[in-house]
Protein backbone atom coordinates (compact mmCIF):
# COMPACT_ATOMS: atom_id res chain seq x y z
CA UNK A 1 0.00 0.00 0.00
CA UNK A 2 1.18 3.73 -0.68
CA UNK A 3 1.20 5.59 2.28
CA UNK A 4 1.88 9.01 3.01
CA UNK A 5 3.15 10.29 6.42
CA UNK A 6 3.50 14.07 6.93
CA UNK A 7 5.58 15.31 9.69
CA UNK A 8 9.23 13.66 10.56
CA UNK A 9 8.84 14.10 13.86
CA UNK A 10 10.14 11.42 16.30
CA UNK A 11 6.71 10.02 15.81
CA UNK A 12 6.58 10.34 11.79
CA UNK A 13 9.97 8.84 11.51
CA UNK A 14 8.69 5.80 13.90
CA UNK A 15 5.89 5.18 11.76
CA UNK A 16 7.67 5.78 8.44
CA UNK A 17 10.04 2.91 9.85
CA UNK A 18 7.34 0.48 10.83
CA UNK A 19 5.82 0.85 8.07
CA UNK A 20 8.91 0.86 5.82
CA UNK A 21 9.77 -2.49 7.43
CA UNK A 22 6.82 -4.05 6.07
CA UNK A 23 7.31 -2.86 2.70
CA UNK A 24 4.47 -0.78 2.35
CA UNK A 25 5.72 2.28 0.16
CA UNK A 26 6.24 5.33 1.87
CA UNK A 27 6.50 9.69 1.47
CA UNK A 28 7.37 11.38 4.42
CA UNK A 29 6.85 14.69 3.65
CA UNK A 30 8.32 17.48 5.93
CA UNK A 31 9.27 21.38 5.64
CA UNK A 32 12.12 21.07 8.27
CA UNK A 33 14.57 19.84 5.41
CA UNK A 34 17.02 18.15 8.03
CA UNK A 35 14.35 16.31 9.68
CA UNK A 36 14.09 14.80 6.47
CA UNK A 37 17.83 14.19 5.47
CA UNK A 38 18.04 12.03 8.57
CA UNK A 39 14.77 9.77 7.57
CA UNK A 40 16.49 9.91 4.19
CA UNK A 41 19.73 8.45 5.41
CA UNK A 42 18.31 5.81 7.61
CA UNK A 43 14.97 4.48 6.03
CA UNK A 44 13.80 3.31 2.32
CA UNK A 45 11.03 5.85 1.96
CA UNK A 46 10.58 9.15 -0.61
CA UNK A 47 10.98 12.04 1.06
CA UNK A 48 10.12 15.45 -0.09
CA UNK A 49 10.42 19.02 1.40
CA UNK A 50 7.11 21.16 1.91
CA UNK A 51 4.07 21.74 3.49
CA UNK A 52 1.96 18.39 3.86
CA UNK A 53 -1.07 20.41 3.30
CA UNK A 54 -0.39 22.27 0.25
CA UNK A 55 -1.92 20.37 -2.83
CA UNK A 56 1.21 20.66 -4.77
CA UNK A 57 3.15 18.50 -2.31
CA UNK A 58 0.42 16.06 -2.17
CA UNK A 59 -0.25 15.87 -5.75
CA UNK A 60 4.11 15.40 -6.00
CA UNK A 61 3.53 12.53 -3.25
CA UNK A 62 1.31 10.54 -5.32
CA UNK A 63 -1.92 11.32 -3.09
CA UNK A 64 -4.39 10.54 -5.86
CA UNK A 65 -3.11 6.47 -5.44
CA UNK A 66 -2.27 6.66 -1.90
CA UNK A 67 -4.65 4.33 0.32
CA UNK A 68 -3.61 6.07 3.69
CA UNK A 69 -2.93 9.46 4.46
CA UNK A 70 -1.20 9.70 8.48
CA UNK A 71 -0.78 13.55 9.08
CA UNK A 72 1.82 13.93 12.63
CA UNK A 73 2.74 17.27 12.60
CA UNK A 74 3.14 18.89 16.25
CA UNK A 75 0.37 21.49 14.38
CA UNK A 76 -2.75 20.21 14.57
CA UNK A 77 -4.27 22.75 11.90
CA UNK A 78 -1.59 21.79 9.83
CA UNK A 79 -2.86 17.77 10.16
CA UNK A 80 -6.36 19.06 9.71
CA UNK A 81 -6.02 20.17 6.54
CA UNK A 82 -3.86 17.43 5.51
CA UNK A 83 -6.50 15.75 5.49
CA UNK A 84 -9.22 17.56 4.28
CA UNK A 85 -6.83 18.15 0.83
CA UNK A 86 -6.27 14.03 0.96
CA UNK A 87 -9.85 13.73 0.57
CA UNK A 88 -10.00 15.67 -2.07
CA UNK A 89 -7.50 13.20 -3.78
CA UNK A 90 -9.15 10.74 -2.89
CA UNK A 91 -7.52 9.32 -0.31
CA UNK A 92 -9.94 6.26 1.55
CA UNK A 93 -8.20 6.72 5.07
CA UNK A 94 -7.27 9.64 7.01
CA UNK A 95 -5.91 9.59 10.39
CA UNK A 96 -4.38 12.83 12.43
CA UNK A 97 -3.12 13.73 15.21
CA UNK A 98 -5.23 16.12 17.17
CA UNK A 99 -3.57 17.41 20.77
CA UNK A 100 -6.18 20.11 21.19
CA UNK A 101 -9.02 18.67 23.12
CA UNK A 102 -11.24 21.89 21.82
CA UNK A 103 -11.35 20.27 18.55
CA UNK A 104 -12.56 16.87 19.08
CA UNK A 105 -15.15 17.84 22.27
CA UNK A 106 -18.38 16.90 21.52
CA UNK A 107 -20.03 19.84 22.01
CA UNK A 108 -22.91 21.31 19.16
CA UNK A 109 -20.96 23.59 17.58
CA UNK A 110 -17.72 21.35 17.62
CA UNK A 111 -16.10 20.61 14.32
CA UNK A 112 -17.19 17.73 11.99
CA UNK A 113 -14.20 15.65 11.74
CA UNK A 114 -15.59 13.43 9.52
CA UNK A 115 -16.82 16.15 7.17
CA UNK A 116 -13.22 17.73 7.21
CA UNK A 117 -12.25 14.68 5.86
CA UNK A 118 -10.35 13.17 9.14
CA UNK A 119 -11.48 9.42 9.68
CA UNK A 120 -9.49 8.79 12.58
CA UNK A 121 -7.97 11.25 15.32
CA UNK A 122 -5.22 9.70 17.43
CA UNK A 123 -4.49 11.80 20.62
CA UNK A 124 -1.13 10.35 22.21
CA UNK A 125 -1.50 12.28 25.08
CA UNK A 126 -4.90 10.54 25.53
CA UNK A 127 -3.59 7.17 24.80
CA UNK A 128 -0.90 7.98 27.35
CA UNK A 129 -3.77 8.66 30.35
CA UNK A 130 -5.53 5.70 29.27
CA UNK A 131 -2.57 3.64 29.38
CA UNK A 132 -1.65 4.95 33.02
CA UNK A 133 -5.42 4.39 34.12
CA UNK A 134 -5.32 0.55 33.14
CA UNK A 135 -1.98 0.01 34.98
CA UNK A 136 -2.98 1.62 38.17
CA UNK A 137 -5.93 -0.90 37.85
CA UNK A 138 -3.50 -3.35 38.66
CA UNK A 139 -0.70 -2.14 40.79
CA UNK A 140 2.33 -4.37 40.03
CA UNK A 141 1.88 -4.75 36.02
CA UNK A 142 4.14 -3.28 33.33
CA UNK A 143 1.86 -3.63 30.67
CA UNK A 144 -1.83 -4.66 30.70
CA UNK A 145 -3.25 -5.76 26.87
CA UNK A 146 -7.08 -7.74 26.31
CA UNK A 147 -7.79 -9.30 23.30
CA UNK A 148 -11.11 -10.82 22.10
CA UNK A 149 -13.42 -8.82 23.03
CA UNK A 150 -12.03 -8.40 26.53
CA UNK A 151 -12.42 -12.64 27.32
CA UNK A 152 -8.33 -12.54 27.18
CA UNK A 153 -5.47 -10.55 28.82
CA UNK A 154 -2.20 -10.29 28.83
CA UNK A 155 -0.71 -9.33 31.71
CA UNK A 156 3.04 -7.75 32.27
CA UNK A 157 3.91 -7.89 35.66
CA UNK A 158 7.25 -7.26 38.16
CA UNK A 159 7.93 -11.07 40.09
CA UNK A 160 6.68 -10.80 43.84
CA UNK A 161 9.19 -12.23 46.40
CA UNK A 162 6.56 -13.92 47.81
CA UNK A 163 5.43 -15.52 44.79
CA UNK A 164 5.27 -19.36 45.06
CA UNK A 165 6.38 -19.76 41.03
CA UNK A 166 10.15 -18.00 43.05
CA UNK A 167 13.18 -20.18 41.97
CA UNK A 168 11.64 -23.19 41.16
CA UNK A 169 11.40 -24.34 37.42
CA UNK A 170 7.96 -23.95 35.39
CA UNK A 171 7.75 -27.37 35.35
CA UNK A 172 7.19 -28.30 38.85
CA UNK A 173 4.92 -24.75 39.18
CA UNK A 174 0.93 -25.24 39.95
CA UNK A 175 0.48 -21.94 37.83
CA UNK A 176 -3.44 -21.12 37.72
CA UNK A 177 -5.02 -21.89 34.09
CA UNK A 178 -3.03 -19.57 32.25
CA UNK A 179 0.45 -19.51 30.15
CA UNK A 180 3.44 -17.48 31.02
CA UNK A 181 4.65 -17.15 27.43
CA UNK A 182 7.84 -14.67 28.19
CA UNK A 183 9.95 -13.34 30.52
CA UNK A 184 11.78 -9.62 30.21
CA UNK A 185 15.43 -9.87 32.05
CA UNK A 186 16.74 -6.94 30.86
CA UNK A 187 18.33 -7.72 27.73
CA UNK A 188 15.80 -9.18 25.72
CA UNK A 189 12.62 -11.06 25.64
CA UNK A 190 13.21 -15.39 26.66
CA UNK A 191 10.42 -17.92 25.94
CA UNK A 192 10.24 -20.10 28.74
CA UNK A 193 10.53 -23.72 28.47
CA UNK A 194 9.58 -26.43 31.39
CA UNK A 195 12.86 -25.79 32.95
CA UNK A 196 13.26 -21.83 33.19
CA UNK A 197 13.67 -20.87 36.67
CA UNK A 198 11.92 -17.86 37.59
CA UNK A 199 13.64 -15.20 39.88
CA UNK A 200 12.15 -12.36 42.20
CA UNK A 201 11.81 -9.14 39.81
CA UNK A 202 11.82 -10.52 36.67
CA UNK A 203 9.14 -9.12 34.36
CA UNK A 204 6.66 -12.17 33.06
CA UNK A 205 4.38 -12.06 30.33
CA UNK A 206 1.27 -14.02 31.50
CA UNK A 207 -2.05 -14.46 29.24
CA UNK A 208 -5.21 -15.75 30.82
CA UNK A 209 -9.12 -15.99 31.16
CA UNK A 210 -9.88 -12.38 32.09
CA UNK A 211 -12.13 -14.06 34.37
CA UNK A 212 -9.67 -15.30 36.47
CA UNK A 213 -7.59 -11.90 36.08
CA UNK A 214 -7.67 -11.57 39.83
CA UNK A 215 -6.40 -14.88 40.83
CA UNK A 216 -3.73 -15.23 38.71
CA UNK A 217 -2.31 -11.49 39.44
CA UNK A 218 -2.74 -12.25 42.89
CA UNK A 219 -0.11 -15.25 42.33
CA UNK A 220 2.15 -13.59 40.71
CA UNK A 221 2.33 -10.69 42.58
CA UNK A 222 0.62 -11.79 46.29
CA UNK A 223 1.55 -8.21 47.83
CA UNK A 224 0.09 -5.70 45.15
CA UNK A 225 -1.41 -3.17 47.15
CA UNK A 226 -5.09 -1.26 46.00
CA UNK A 227 -3.71 2.76 45.09
CA UNK A 228 -6.17 5.27 46.76
CA UNK A 229 -3.87 7.76 46.90
CA UNK A 230 -2.08 9.03 43.53
CA UNK A 231 0.35 11.96 43.16
CA UNK A 232 1.01 13.24 39.31
CA UNK A 233 4.23 15.14 38.69
CA UNK A 234 3.52 17.54 36.02
CA UNK A 235 0.43 19.85 34.59
CA UNK A 236 1.13 18.45 31.30
CA UNK A 237 -1.88 17.21 29.00
CA UNK A 238 -1.05 14.25 30.03
CA UNK A 239 -1.50 15.37 33.89
CA UNK A 240 -4.33 17.13 32.96
CA UNK A 241 -6.23 14.43 31.46
CA UNK A 242 -5.05 11.75 33.92
CA UNK A 243 -6.33 14.30 37.17
CA UNK A 244 -9.73 14.19 35.57
CA UNK A 245 -10.01 10.76 35.12
CA UNK A 246 -8.31 10.12 38.33
CA UNK A 247 -10.50 12.57 40.59
CA UNK A 248 -13.82 11.50 39.08
CA UNK A 249 -15.83 9.79 41.81
CA UNK A 250 -16.40 6.61 39.84
CA UNK A 251 -12.51 6.60 40.37
CA UNK A 252 -12.90 7.28 44.15
CA UNK A 253 -9.36 8.55 44.24
CA UNK A 254 -7.44 11.07 46.22
CA UNK A 255 -5.16 13.11 43.74
CA UNK A 256 -2.38 15.46 44.15
CA UNK A 257 -1.04 17.59 41.35
CA UNK A 258 2.67 19.03 41.33
CA UNK A 259 3.02 21.62 38.45
CA UNK A 260 6.44 24.25 38.98
CA UNK A 261 5.11 27.05 36.54
CA UNK A 262 2.86 29.31 38.73
CA UNK A 263 0.39 30.48 36.06
CA UNK A 264 -0.52 26.41 34.88
CA UNK A 265 -1.22 25.65 38.31
CA UNK A 266 -3.19 28.64 39.36
CA UNK A 267 -5.46 27.36 36.44
CA UNK A 268 -5.50 23.90 37.31
CA UNK A 269 -6.62 24.56 40.38
CA UNK A 270 -9.89 26.28 38.75
CA UNK A 271 -10.41 23.50 36.54
CA UNK A 272 -9.81 20.71 38.86
CA UNK A 273 -11.47 21.67 42.44
CA UNK A 274 -11.28 17.65 43.30
CA UNK A 275 -7.30 18.06 43.30
CA UNK A 276 -4.63 19.46 45.55
CA UNK A 277 -2.78 21.32 43.47
CA UNK A 278 1.16 22.26 44.76
CA UNK A 279 2.97 24.40 42.95
CA UNK A 280 6.14 23.37 43.38
CA UNK A 281 9.23 21.73 41.88
CA UNK A 282 9.17 18.17 42.54
CA UNK A 283 12.85 17.39 41.72
CA UNK A 284 13.36 18.60 44.97
CA UNK A 285 13.65 15.75 47.84
CA UNK A 286 11.96 18.86 50.42
CA UNK A 287 9.12 19.68 48.05
CA UNK A 288 7.96 16.18 47.45
CA UNK A 289 8.38 15.20 51.30
CA UNK A 290 7.04 18.35 52.81
CA UNK A 291 3.53 17.38 51.03
CA UNK A 292 3.67 13.67 52.87
CA UNK A 293 4.39 11.60 49.14
CA UNK A 294 6.05 8.56 50.99
CA UNK A 295 2.42 7.91 52.00
CA UNK A 296 0.85 7.93 48.74
CA UNK A 297 0.00 4.42 46.86
CA UNK A 298 1.64 5.69 43.52
CA UNK A 299 2.82 8.34 41.52
CA UNK A 300 2.90 9.09 38.23
CA UNK A 301 5.77 11.53 36.34
CA UNK A 302 4.21 13.01 33.12
CA UNK A 303 6.44 16.13 32.87
CA UNK A 304 6.79 17.20 29.40
CA UNK A 305 10.50 16.72 30.24
CA UNK A 306 12.05 13.24 30.67
CA UNK A 307 15.16 14.52 33.03
CA UNK A 308 12.29 15.77 35.30
CA UNK A 309 10.32 12.35 35.19
CA UNK A 310 13.40 10.95 35.88
CA UNK A 311 14.54 12.48 38.47
CA UNK A 312 10.78 12.62 40.22
CA UNK A 313 11.10 8.87 40.40
CA UNK A 314 14.55 8.46 41.84
CA UNK A 315 13.27 10.85 44.85
CA UNK A 316 9.75 9.11 45.11
CA UNK A 317 11.21 5.70 45.08
CA UNK A 318 13.80 7.04 48.18
CA UNK A 319 10.92 8.52 49.93
CA UNK A 320 9.29 5.12 50.01
CA UNK A 321 6.31 4.91 47.26
CA UNK A 322 5.91 1.56 46.23
CA UNK A 323 4.09 2.09 42.59
CA UNK A 324 5.76 4.73 39.91
CA UNK A 325 5.04 5.19 36.92
CA UNK A 326 6.80 7.16 34.63
CA UNK A 327 6.50 8.86 30.98
CA UNK A 328 9.31 9.14 28.73
CA UNK A 329 9.61 10.29 25.15
CA UNK A 330 11.87 7.56 23.54
CA UNK A 331 11.88 3.21 24.11
CA UNK A 332 15.41 3.35 24.14
CA UNK A 333 14.83 5.74 27.00
CA UNK A 334 12.64 3.30 29.28
CA UNK A 335 15.81 1.00 30.76
CA UNK A 336 17.32 4.57 32.60
CA UNK A 337 13.91 4.89 34.16
CA UNK A 338 13.21 0.92 35.04
CA UNK A 339 16.89 1.71 36.78
CA UNK A 340 15.95 5.23 38.18
CA UNK A 341 13.08 2.58 40.12
CA UNK A 342 10.20 3.19 37.87
CA UNK A 343 7.68 0.43 38.09
CA UNK A 344 6.42 1.03 34.73
CA UNK A 345 7.29 3.20 31.72
CA UNK A 346 4.81 4.68 29.67
CA UNK A 347 6.14 6.10 25.57
CA UNK A 348 3.21 7.62 24.29
CA UNK A 349 4.28 7.31 20.67
CA UNK A 350 4.77 3.84 20.81
CA UNK A 351 0.95 3.76 21.65
CA UNK A 352 0.04 5.92 18.62
CA UNK A 353 2.21 3.84 16.30
CA UNK A 354 0.51 0.65 18.08
CA UNK A 355 -3.01 1.98 16.73
CA UNK A 356 -1.53 3.14 13.40
CA UNK A 357 -0.61 -0.65 13.07
CA UNK A 358 -3.53 -2.13 13.77
CA UNK A 359 -5.08 0.43 10.89
CA UNK A 360 -2.84 -0.78 8.41
CA UNK A 361 -2.10 -4.32 8.96
CA UNK A 362 -5.11 -6.81 7.25
CA UNK A 363 -4.82 -10.62 6.40
CA UNK A 364 -6.67 -11.58 9.58
CA UNK A 365 -4.71 -9.46 12.10
CA UNK A 366 -7.57 -8.44 14.42
CA UNK A 367 -5.50 -6.35 17.05
CA UNK A 368 -2.36 -6.37 18.36
CA UNK A 369 0.18 -4.34 21.63
CA UNK A 370 3.43 -3.17 20.53
CA UNK A 371 5.60 -3.48 23.50
CA UNK A 372 8.69 -1.27 24.42
CA UNK A 373 11.03 -4.26 23.76
CA UNK A 374 9.82 -4.80 20.15
CA UNK A 375 7.67 -7.73 21.15
CA UNK A 376 4.07 -7.46 20.01
CA UNK A 377 0.97 -9.69 21.19
CA UNK A 378 -0.97 -10.56 17.83
CA UNK A 379 -4.52 -11.42 17.73
CA UNK A 380 -5.16 -13.16 14.20
CA UNK A 381 -8.59 -14.71 12.71
CA UNK A 382 -7.87 -18.08 11.65
CA UNK A 383 -8.91 -18.49 7.78
CA UNK A 384 -8.98 -21.30 5.46
CA UNK A 385 -5.82 -20.30 3.79
CA UNK A 386 -4.39 -20.11 7.71
CA UNK A 387 -0.96 -22.55 7.63
CA UNK A 388 -1.49 -23.90 10.83
CA UNK A 389 -5.22 -24.98 10.63
CA UNK A 390 -5.85 -28.48 11.63
CA UNK A 391 -2.97 -29.16 13.18
CA UNK A 392 -1.58 -29.71 16.82
CA UNK A 393 0.50 -27.24 17.88
CA UNK A 394 3.52 -29.57 18.79
CA UNK A 395 3.76 -30.44 15.30
CA UNK A 396 4.16 -26.77 13.86
CA UNK A 397 7.30 -25.45 13.05
CA UNK A 398 6.87 -22.01 15.39
CA UNK A 399 9.24 -19.89 15.88
CA UNK A 400 11.37 -20.38 19.13
CA UNK A 401 10.63 -16.40 20.19
CA UNK A 402 7.43 -16.93 19.69
CA UNK A 403 4.11 -18.96 22.02
CA UNK A 404 0.83 -19.24 21.06
CA UNK A 405 -1.19 -18.07 24.41
CA UNK A 406 -4.80 -18.54 24.05
CA UNK A 407 -7.51 -20.02 21.37
CA UNK A 408 -11.05 -18.85 21.58
CA UNK A 409 -13.44 -20.69 19.43
CA UNK A 410 -17.32 -20.08 19.68
CA UNK A 411 -16.54 -17.52 22.74
CA UNK A 412 -15.15 -20.13 24.76
CA UNK A 413 -11.35 -18.99 25.73
CA UNK A 414 -8.94 -22.39 25.52
CA UNK A 415 -5.34 -22.15 27.30
CA UNK A 416 -3.72 -24.43 24.80
CA UNK A 417 -0.93 -26.90 24.86
CA UNK A 418 0.95 -28.63 23.00
CA UNK A 419 -1.56 -31.33 21.77
CA UNK A 420 -4.46 -28.22 21.13
CA UNK A 421 -5.17 -27.35 17.50
CA UNK A 422 -6.53 -24.58 15.62
CA UNK A 423 -9.46 -24.63 13.40
CA UNK A 424 -11.06 -21.96 10.61
CA UNK A 425 -12.81 -19.12 12.56
CA UNK A 426 -10.77 -19.34 15.55
CA UNK A 427 -9.26 -16.48 17.18
CA UNK A 428 -5.51 -16.92 18.22
CA UNK A 429 -3.57 -14.60 20.60
CA UNK A 430 0.03 -15.31 19.86
CA UNK A 431 2.68 -13.61 21.61
CA UNK A 432 6.36 -12.96 19.73
CA UNK A 433 9.91 -11.17 20.25
CA UNK A 434 10.61 -8.73 17.77
CA UNK A 435 11.96 -10.93 15.50
CA UNK A 436 9.61 -13.56 15.22
CA UNK A 437 6.81 -11.53 14.44
CA UNK A 438 7.61 -12.34 10.50
CA UNK A 439 7.36 -15.51 11.01
CA UNK A 440 4.24 -15.99 12.63
CA UNK A 441 2.32 -13.54 10.33
CA UNK A 442 3.30 -15.94 7.70
CA UNK A 443 1.77 -19.01 9.67
CA UNK A 444 -1.04 -17.74 10.05
CA UNK A 445 -1.44 -15.38 6.59
CA UNK A 446 -0.45 -18.51 4.62
CA UNK A 447 2.36 -16.41 3.22
CA UNK A 448 5.79 -17.70 3.56
CA UNK A 449 7.28 -13.72 3.14
CA UNK A 450 5.00 -10.82 5.14
CA UNK A 451 8.30 -8.37 3.80
CA UNK A 452 9.43 -7.51 7.35
CA UNK A 453 12.69 -6.65 7.92
CA UNK A 454 14.99 -7.33 11.06
CA UNK A 455 17.50 -4.46 11.21
CA UNK A 456 16.88 -1.20 12.92
CA UNK A 457 17.73 2.25 11.64
CA UNK A 458 18.43 3.33 15.30
CA UNK A 459 22.19 2.94 16.25
CA UNK A 460 23.52 1.17 18.67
Amino acid sequence: MKIIVIGAGDVGFEIAWRLSREKHDIVVIDSDAEALREVGERLDVMTLCGNGASTAILEEAGADQAGMLIAVTDIDEVNMIACMTGKQYGVPFCVARIRNPEYTANTPHSLSLQRLGIDLVINPESLAAQEIMRLLSVPGATDIDYFADGRVFMLGIRVDAGSPIVGRELAECSLPDCLLVALDRGHEIEIPRGGTVVNAEDRVFVVGRTSDFHEIRSFIAPSAQTIKTVGIVGGSRIGQQLAHMLSSKKSGRSVVLFEENPVIADRLAQELPQVLIINGDATKIDVLRDEGVSAFDALVAVAVEDHVNLLATMLSKELGVSEVIAKQSREDYVPLAVRAGADAVVVPRLLMVGTVLRLVRGSGIISMALLQSGAETLEFSVTENCRIAGRKLREVDFPKKALVGAIVRSGRVIIPGGESFVETGDRVIVFAAADAVDDVASLFQGNGDTGLRRESPFPE
